[in-house]
């Protein structure tokens, strides 16, 4: 077995490459907030998430945190406009920018959606200790970190 190869073979669950079980549990957390009623695409709730974090972020920025072309993120915004949860505002240095920013309608769902991810998460973490949530959330930092992300976006 080659070297690469069992590195790999080191990091399977089961048989199973450990990417496989994340996209697996990523769809399953998105099922189940789709079956709470809260029907957004993975990008839209970026969308949402990244404005409640920094608001007046720009087409760009938001396209870069959620991994889609500007062209994708522009119907992603004109979505959210339309559903009231987002406006955007010229920005006042380069009025062809537009800063994106909350609604009220828009600060309302997300409270839906953090009730929503605590039960889900309460499901996921069912019989962790603090300690091993903890590492967890630590070991994925450090993954999302080696993928070139930033966590917090």
């Amino acid at each position: 077995m080659g070297n690469g190869r069992r590195r790999a073979a080191e990091r399977d669950l089961n048989g199973v490459p450990i990417s496989y079980a994340l996209t697996r549990l990523s769809r399953a957390v998105g099922h189940h907030l789709t079956a709470a009623r809260l029907t957004l695409s993975g990008p839209q709730a970026i969308v949402l998430i990244a404005l409640r974090q920094e608001s007046g972020l720009s087409n760009a920025e938001l396209a870069r945190r959620a991994l889609v072309s500007p062209q994708s993120m522009h119907e992603v915004i004109a979505e959210l406009e339309r559903m009231d949860l987002i406006e955007r505002r010229p920005d006042p240095d380069n009025r062809r920018i537009l800063r994106a920013e909350l609604t009220g309608a828009g600060r309302d769902l997300l409270t839906g959606w953090d009730l929503a991810i605590d039960d889900v998460e309460d499901r996921l973490f069912d019989g962790f200790s603090p300690d091993e949530v903890k590492a967890f959330a630590g070991a994925l930092e450090r993954c999302v970190a080696n993928m070139g992300l930033d966590s917090r976006r």
